[in-house]
């Protein structure tokens, strides 16, 4: 009985866990992409870093600090965000559930 009630629960599990492992893989790709083009147009910049002494911990520290800022905004913007559609979402269940960070381990 109770498999009949949540079938259309479980089938949204399944797609939206297809759909984020498509989206984390399309996501990487995107990164890969962005710091292989930040990479390449720093060329120059890079070159003369590495003639005037600068170590390549430096040197890759430098590059990928933009690169990361843009990412921890991007994660500041969105766990608010899907925060907010998970606490919306399990209020529509028979047993409320409040959400809290020891619910991911599950």
């Amino acid at each position: 009985m109770y498999n009949d009630v949540y079938k259309n629960e479980f089938q949204l599990k399944n797609i939206s866990l297809s759909l984020s492992i498509l989206a984390l893989i399309l996501s990487s790709i995107g990164l890969f992409g962005i710091t292989g083009m930040v990479f390449e147009t720093r060329t120059k910049e890079i070159s003369i870093r590495n003639v005037n002494g600068a170590r390549s911990r430096e040197i890759l520290l430098w590059l990928l600090k933009e690169i990361l800022t843009v990412v921890s905004l991007a994660i500041l913007l969105g766990v608010p965000v899907s925060w907010f559609i998970l606490k919306n979402w399990l209020q529509k269940f028979a047993g409320r559930v409040t959400p809290s960070p020891s619910l991911l381990s599950i």
